[in-house]
């Protein structure tokens, strides 16, 4: 999230600075592309002129001011003409002063001149770098896309499979109580041993004893039965039966004794 954010951040400074830097270039190309018109050309090369003729005429009338005293009634008037002539000179130059707009716009336009080439470098180079950052940008969000993507399923799974943990959390608490019972009580679990081995015991004796009974019991059955039969006055023979029960029919084999 941080590095995305400061991608981001320099991506915004460098779309900015490259908006800056093309309306610098869009202006020098409108400065290249403009000219001044020729009557303003022509009013500064004489506003030039003038002021070359105007240091020229100063520096003779200095001369003629530091001639001697026996300077001739000529000289004086050539002075007097070269001091008029300076005058009309400096009317004209005050005239022509605001001339060195052309002058300025010139030294301007040749500044610009100069300097374009680095300015569209410099857009060259600053829209390489927002492509690259663009890029960037991207790719770390749709990186980070993907792991939102992916800690939101892991958030549902662990939702879907908490009741399961849970479950597992608490027989692992039981677990652990259960350790420390085996730890505390180890006198107890032996005595409950003892006594379950007891139990073992005589369950394994009445297992012994109850088909050892059923036997005896049968045994003794038929030993009831064979002594009854021997012994009992009832069983008679087929002639004593005809001959006391004669109206009766007699049915099947009767023993005879």
């Amino acid at each position: 999230e941080e590095k995305l954010k400061l991608y981001q951040e320099t991506l915004d400074a460098k779309k900015i600075e490259l908006s800056q830097t093309q309306i610098s270039l869009k202006l020098t190309k409108k400065t290249l592309s403009s000219d001044v018109d020729e009557s303003s050309k022509r009013q500064w090369e004489k506003y030039q002129a003038l002021k070359v003729r105007r240091d020229l005429m100063m520096a003779d009338i200095t001369a003629l001011d530091q001639a001697p005293s026996s300077a001739t009634s000529q000289d004086q008037q050539i002075l007097t003409d070269i001091k008029a002539e300076l005058s009309r000179i400096n009317d004209q130059i005050s005239k022509l002063e605001k001339t060195k707009a052309v002058a300025n716009f010139e030294g301007f336009k040749a500044e610009k001149g100069k300097n374009k080439d680095y300015v569209e470098f410099q857009s060259e180079v600053l829209s390489n770098q927002i492509n690259e950052l663009e890029m960037q940008v991207n790719e770390i969000a749709k990186k980070r896309a993907e792991v939102v993507s992916e800690i939101k399923d892991l958030s549902t799974q662990i939702e879907e499979h908490r009741p399961s943990l849970d479950y597992v959390k608490l027989l692992e608490g039981k677990l652990l109580q259960l350790k420390l019972v085996v730890g505390t009580v180890v006198s107890d679990i032996k005595f409950d041993n003892f006594v379950f081995e007891k139990r073992h015991f005589k369950r394994h004796g009445l297992l012994a004893i109850v088909p050892f009974a059923v036997i005896v019991s049968l045994f003794l059955s038929i030993i009831g039965l064979l002594v009854r039969y021997l012994f009992d006055e009832r069983i008679i023979d087929r002639e004593d039966f005809k001959n006391n029960f004669r109206d009766v029919e007699i049915l099947g084999d009767v023993p005879e004794l």
